[in-house]
C-alpha cells in the first residue's frame, strides 16, 4: 500500500478550489471599488492590494491544509490497513461527491498543465527582466549624450524634491517609444530618445515627475509581486482584472504625487496626451502611458465625481452565482486522497509494537449511510457502518416475504390473479402487472425477486394461507426466530416506510436465505440478467422479459449468488448480495445511497478492497 501523498492531491484541489474562490474575490473588490469610486485612488488601490493577497494566500493556505489534515483512504487501502495491523482503529465514513471524484481522477493533467503554464509564464517574466535591464546601454551619439548628462543632473535635483535619498540614473534608449522605470534600490528612468527631442522640457520634467512618483512609493517592488502572482494564478480572469485595476490605480497615484510636487497638474495631462497612442512599454517596467491615457489626462484636467451606476452591482451576482454553483457540487464533506500518508504508516508500526496504543483514526469513503460486510467462513466483519441502527429497507422486504411464502409449502404451480384489491392496497406503487393478469405463484414469485414486482408481493401475501394477517403475523415469528432484533415489517412490499431494519439484520437474514435452494435456484436463473416469465392476460398469453433491478447479476466476472435491491425517497438506494469475492463467501448490505452510481461505487470499491486483500494475504 503506497501511503505516500499524492502531489497533485495537494496541490490541485487548492487550484481547483480557487477557481470558485477567485470568482468571489474578484466580486467583492470590484464591488468595494465601485462603493469607493469617488474616494482618493489610494484606498482604492490598498482595496486593490488586499484582494490580490488573498488570491494569493487562500491557494496557498489550501495546500497547508491538505498537507495536515488526515487524508481519506478507498475502501481497499483501508481493509488492507486493518488486516495488516494488530491495533484497534477508530473508522470515520466521508460521503464521497461525484463531481469532485470525476475531478480528482483529472488531477495530474490539471496540475501538469498548471506547471506548464507557470513555467511559460516565468520564462516571460524572466525575459522581460533580462530586456528592461539592459535598456539605456547602447552607445549614443555624443548629442545625445550631453542631453543624458543635463536631464540626469535635472533628475537628480527633482528626486530631491520628491526626498528621495535613493540615486535615480537617467538613461536614454534609441528603441523605446515611452518613458519606463526599474529597480528598488537603484531606481533608473529610461527615457525615449525622440521623446526628448519632440516635446518641450517642461513636460518632460511632468513625465519625469511622474516617474519620480513610482520610485518614492516602491511601486516597482509592487509590481513585481504582481506579475509573480499572475505567473502561478495566469488561468483565472479575476486576477488578471485585479492586476489591471491595480495599473489604473497606481498610475493616478503617480499622477496625484508628481502633480503635487510640481504644481503643474495641466503639464503632466498635455505629457501625457503627447503619449497617448505610443506603443505599450514592457509590461515588467513602469510607464508614464499605463493605465487609461484618456480617463487619467480628464481627471487631471477636470476632476469630477463619478455617478454610480446599477452595472456597478453586478459583481453581487458573481458572488450569489459563485455560492450557488459551489452548494450544488460541494453537497457533502469529502476527502479525495485514495491513500493514508505517511504518517499513518509510522503509526501503525507503533500500533503493532504496542498493542496499547491508543487507536489510529481511519477516513474511509463510503456513500452509503449504512453497510455492513461480512465473511461468512470466518463470520469476521469485514466492514461495518452504523450496521444497528434502524432505518427503512424498502424492497429488502420482499426477501423476508419470499421466504415466508416457502415456508408455508404451498403449491408453487398454482395460478394466482391479480386483482383490484392488490392494486387499492399499494395505491400509486409501481408494477408490471394489472389487475387480471395470472401467474403460478413460482412466477410470481420470481417477479417478486427479480424485477421487484410489488404488485406480486402483494399477491403472494394476499393469498397465503389465511390471508395477509396470517403472512403478516408469519412473518413476525420468522423475524423473531431469527433474533432481528431491528426488523420490522408491516407490509410485503417495503412500499410503506414503518418497514424497518438495521444493516446488521438485513445480513442475518441474507444468509439464512442461502439456505433455501429455492432462492439460490431464482438466483442462479437471473444471472443472465434477464428472467423470461410467461404472463397470461385471460385468454392471451406472451412472453415479458423482465430486467434484474442490480444491474451487476450476470456481469462477467461477478459470482452472485443472491441479490435484493430496494428504493425509496425515504430509504435511499438500498442493496444486499450475497456473492464470492477471490474465492470468499461474502455477504454484503449496503442502506441509504444516494442513488445508483454511488451504490454501485461502493460495491465496487469494496470488491477491490476484498480482491487486494487477499491477494496481500
Amino acid at each position: 500500500m503506497n501511503a505516500n501523498f499524492s502531489v497533485a492531491e495537494i496541490i490541485g484541489w487548492p487550484l481547483l478550489h480557487f477557481v470558485w474562490q477567485g470568482v468571489v474575490i474578484g466580486c467583492i473588490a470590484a464591488l468595494v471599488c465601485a462603493l469607493l469610486r469617488n474616494r482618493r485612488p489610494e484606498t482604492r488601490y490598498l482595496v486593490l492590494c488586499v484582494a490580490l493577497l488573498i488570491c494569493v494566500g487562500w491557494p496557498a493556505f489550501g495546500i497547508y491544509q491538505q498537507v495536515i489534515t488526515p487524508q481519506a483512504m478507498g475502501l481497499e487501502a483501508a481493509l488492507d490497513l486493518i488486516q495488516q495491523s494488530g491495533g484497534r482503529f477508530d473508522v470515520e465514513f466521508v460521503k464521497d461527491n461525484r463531481v469532485l471524484h470525476t475531478l480528482q481522477n483529472q488531477l495530474p493533467l490539471i496540475v501538469t498543465i498548471w506547471l506548464l503554464g507557470v513555467s511559460l509564464m516565468v520564462a516571460r517574466l524572466v525575459v522581460g527582466l533580462l530586456w528592461v535591464r539592459q535598456l539605456g546601454r547602447n552607445l549614443l551619439p555624443q548629442e545625445q549624450q550631453q542631453l543624458q548628462v543635463h536631464w540626469q543632473g535635472r533628475t537628480r535635483l527633482m528626486a530631491q524634491a520628491f526626498g528621495l535619498q535613493r540615486q535615480v540614473a537617467f538613461k536614454i534608449d534609441t528603441r523605446l517609444q515611452t518613458p519606463v522605470t526599474s529597480g528598488c534600490w537603484q531606481p533608473v528612468i529610461v527615457m525615449p530618445a525622440s521623446l526628448l527631442s519632440g516635446m518641450s522640457p517642461d513636460l518632460i520634467e511632468a513625465l519625469l515627475a511622474h516617474e519620480l512618483a513610482h520610485i518614492k512609493r516602491w511601486d516597482y517592488l509592487v509590481n513585481m509581486a504582481q506579475h509573480l502572482a499572475l505567473a502561478f494564478l495566469f488561468y483565472h480572469p479575476a486576477v488578471w482584472w485585479i492586476s489591471r485595476r491595480m495599473d489604473i490605480e497606481r498610475e493616478q497615484i503617480a499622477d496625484d504625487v508628481a502633480a503635487a510636487v510640481l504644481g503643474k497638474p495641466r503639464a503632466l495631462a498635455l505629457a501625457l496626451q503627447k503619449l497617448d497612442g505610443w506603443q505599450s512599454a514592457p509590461r515588467m517596467a513602469l510607464a508614464a502611458n499605463g493605465g487609461h491615457l484618456l480617463a487619467r489626462i480628464r481627471r487631471l484636467m477636470r476632476p469630477d465625481q463619478q455617478a454610480w451606476r446599477w452595472t456597478m452591482a453586478s459583481p453581487v451576482l458573481g458572488v450569489i452565482l459563485s455560492c450557488v454553483v459551489v452548494s450544488a457540487v460541494a453537497k457533502y464533506e469529502y476527502h479525495v486522497n485514495e491513500e493514508q500518508t505517511q504518517a499513518l504508516q509510522g503509526a501503525l508500526q507503533a500500533l503493532k509494537s504496542d498493542p496499547i496504543a491508543a487507536p489510529v483514526k481511519l477516513l474511509v469513503k463510503l456513500n452509503s449511510a449504512h453497510a455492513i460486510v461480512i465473511d461468512d467462513a470466518s463470520g469476521e466483519i469485514l466492514l461495518q457502518k452504523e450496521a444497528d441502527s434502524t432505518v427503512p429497507m424498502a424492497s429488502l422486504s420482499k426477501l423476508l416475504t419470499a421466504m415466508v411464502v416457502l415456508d408455508a409449502h404451498q403449491n408453487m404451480q398454482e395460478m394466482l390473479t391479480v386483482t383490484k384489491e392488490d392494486v387499492v392496497a399499494l395505491k400509486g406503487a409501481s408494477s408490471h402487472l394489472k389487475p387480471g393478469n395470472r401467474l403460478t405463484r413460482q412466477q410470481m414469485l420470481e417477479m417478486t425477486l427479480i424485477p421487484s414486482d410489488n404488485r406480486a408481493a402483494q399477491v403472494l401475501a394476499r393469498t397465503y394461507p389465511g390471508g395477509e394477517t396470517a403472512f403478516l403475523a408469519a412473518a413476525q415469528t420468522k423475524i423473531d426466530k431469527l433474533g432481528l432484533t431491528h426488523m420490522h415489517m408491516e407490509e410485503p412490499t417495503g412500499y410503506s416506510k414503518n418497514n424497518v431494519a438495521s444493516a446488521g439484520d438485513l445480513a442475518h437474514l441474507t444468509q439464512t436465505a442461502m439456505t433455501y435452494p429455492e432462492l439460490r435456484s431464482i438466483a442462479s436463473a437471473a444471472a443472465t440478467s434477464k428472467a423470461k416469465l410467461m404472463v397470461s392476460y385471460g385468454v392471451k398469453s406472451e412472453d415479458s422479459s423482465h430486467q434484474n433491478t442490480n444491474v451487476l447479476v450476470g456481469q462477467k466476472g461477478w459470482d452472485i449468488q443472491l441479490s435484493k435491491t430496494g428504493f425509496t425517497r425515504v430509504a435511499g438506494r438500498c442493496i444486499l448480495m450475497h456473492l464470492n469475492v477471490a474465492g470468499r463467501a461474502i455477504t454484503m448490505v449496503l442502506l441509504g445511497a444516494e442513488d445508483l452510481d454511488q451504490r454501485t461505487d461502493d460495491i465496487l470499491h469494496i470488491r477491490e478492497a476484498i480482491e487486494q486483500q487477499s491477494t496481500s494475504s
